[in-house]
């Protein structure tokens, strides 16, 4: 059992290839809302490299959930931003909102910009901070060399800071680990590869899966290990793995006692149906997994 867990959680999705609307001109999309190809837009950008800037950006496609704004000095092609915007619009949007978004939540994110720029050393993030400003945008920052050079890379991250921002929608605890182990898991069910994560951990597998969160990646695979070893038994209880999920966000803000509430309410195994049980199963296998 603990063999198979572990092999079901350590392979990869294959990636998909969305290309629907490779060969369209951009200005051929279906156009719905109020913007134009072209339109121009001041945004505010903060990294640890640059510190607080504005940059100014283009309108450059407009999907039927989605708008690409691109910083005027960081061009990208058109023929990339259609695949951008076909495995957004296709996948990442119907799949996070699905999994992870209460019918609250669908009604609040309808449209998400994404805005592609030099970030540096970060290949995207979701500031809450913009959700709470004067423009109240769904944005997320994508980094432009992210996306001209690794964009498997750039379509993991949209899916991991979409999920970002539908859980800071949600109004989910500030519980960081939750946080980032649904962020992983939806990088995973939208065809990333969480295995350099697991990998990470299986190095060290003492690291606290439920504590304190150390940003690095041995943390993320923790994180990770923690949700899908969860849904796996939501599986085998014959549930429902959305509302699961939707729910132990919901209840997140109830700290430790609601999220144990939340999965005894779907597991039906008493053996691993809290907290401490699921922590200790992964430690203990990972453990005995490296000796």
């Amino acid at each position: 059992m603990v063999l198979f867990i572990i092999l079901l959680i350590s392979v990869a999705l294959a990636t998909e290839e969305t290309s629907g609307w490779a060969g369209l001109n951009l200005q051929q999309i279906n156009i719905k809302r109020a913007g134009h190809i072209e339109d121009t837009q001041t945004f505010t950008l903060d990294t640890a490299k640059h510190g607080k800037r504005l940059i100014s950006a283009r309108l450059c496609a407009i999907g039927k959930h989605t708008f690409i704004w691109v910083d005027s000095k960081q061009p990208i092609p058109n023929k990339t931003l259609s695949l951008i915007l076909a495995r957004f619009d296709n996948q990442i949007y119907s799949r996070n909102i699905e999994y992870f978004a209460n019918s609250h939540v669908r009604k609040q994110v309808t449209r998400v910009d994404i805005l592609i720029t030099n970030l540096g050393i970060s290949d995207g993030y979701f500031d809450s901070g913009v959700l709470s400003g004067p423009s109240k945008l769904n944005l997320i920052y994508l980094d432009s060399d992210t996306v001209r050079e690794e964009l498997t890379e750039a379509y993991n991250t949209l899916a991991h800071e979409f999920a970002h921002l539908i859980y800071y929608k949600s109004g989910g605890a500030n519980i960081e680990w939750l946080d980032e182990g649904l962020a992983v898991y939806a990088e995973y069910i939208n065809g990333g590869n969480p295995s350099y994560y697991i990998s990470s951990f299986r190095k060290n597998p003492n690291i606290e899966l439920t504590g304190r969160f150390i940003n690095n990646d041995g943390s993320y695979g923790a994180a990770f290990l923690f949700i899908t070893s969860a849904v796996e038994q939501v599986k085998q209880s014959h549930n429902s793995v959305p509302q699961f999920i939707q729910e132990l966000i919901t209840n997140s803000n109830h700290g430790k006692q609601g999220i144990d509430a939340t999965m005894h309410k779907f597991i039906s195994n008493p053996q691993l149906d809290s907290i401490n049980e699921i922590s200790f199963f992964i430690s203990s296998s990972y453990s005995s997994a490296a000796d």
